[in-house]
């Protein structure tokens, strides 16, 4: 198990604007983000105000100028983009060598563990841990899912339970994005409704990349206490198979 040390007493002065309606959004006002790092179109990189994190840089990836907008409701030129500036990002901290590992990942909504609602990414730089070592190509395999230029598959081996959505990372970034379009109107629409949490997760796992996104609602007890991970049966999984194709066309 990789465990870090953890900052009760920074985290302790961090808002939350998803929890509590009425605090400022930070991201909102420019004049007040810690050091820029990074800018193209509406997209900011900049250092977080608040590192939780011993022995690693924290880094947040604002998004968008829009604090009501998010992957669900993105053209798919903006997410082209955004993908493309947040991998690019994510491999120039990886191949800075000040890292032992580097993550890339989002969290979206009241159960993702975030706590600001305005789109935005994180990139963290371990010192010491190597976050993609509990992760196994395993993990990452499943029930294909094929329609005209989107590939993905629904997980087999998911982390926590239930359906999660891995795709593999080409050079094809357009279609990267309309993949993530897809998935993420569809657990905004159908498969958790709006207002949907889920996180992202971006792995470097022997030479390939791939995305993770994982629909998040209070996790199971069997997991918690006994890390049981449960999993649909392939009948199961040709339903949400299914559900997922006649949402594609209906939305075309």
């Amino acid at each position: 198990m990789n465990t870090i040390y953890f900052n009760r007493k920074v985290n302790n002065q961090k808002p939350s604007t998803i929890r509590n309606k009425r605090t400022l959004c930070p991201f909102c006002d420019h004049s007040q983000l810690n050091s820029i790092l990074g800018q193209k179109d509406d997209m900011i990189l900049v250092e977080n105000k608040f590192s939780t994190l011993k022995d690693a840089l924290m880094l947040v990836l604002i998004e968008s100028d829009e604090c009501a907008s998010d992957m669900h409701t993105y053209s798919v030129d903006k997410l082209q983009n955004l993908l493309e500036y947040a991998i690019s990002k994510w491999i120039e901290l990886e191949d800075s060598g000040d890292f032992k590992s580097v993550a890339l990942f989002k969290n979206k909504g009241l159960h993702s563990s975030g706590t600001i609602s305005h789109p935005h990414m994180q990139i963290v730089g371990f010192k010491d841990q190597d976050v993609n070592a509990q992760i196994t190509i395993e993990h990452l395999q499943g029930r294909e899912v094929k329609l005209d230029d989107i590939e993905f598959n629904l997980s087999t081996l998911p982390l926590i339970s239930f359906l999660e959505y891995n795709v593999k990372i080409t050079d094809d970034l357009m279609q990267l994005a309309k993949t993530v379009s897809l998935i993420a109107k569809y657990v905004e629409d159908t498969y958790w409704g709006p207002e949907a949490s889920y996180n992202f997760f971006f792995y470097n796992l022997g030479n390939q990349r791939y995305l993770k996104i994982i629909p998040r609602y209070p996790t199971s007890a069997l997991h918690i206490g006994y890390g049981i991970v449960q999993i649909y049966d392939e009948d199961q999984l040709t339903e949400y198979v299914q559900s997922i194709t006649e949402f594609y066309h209906k939305s075309k």
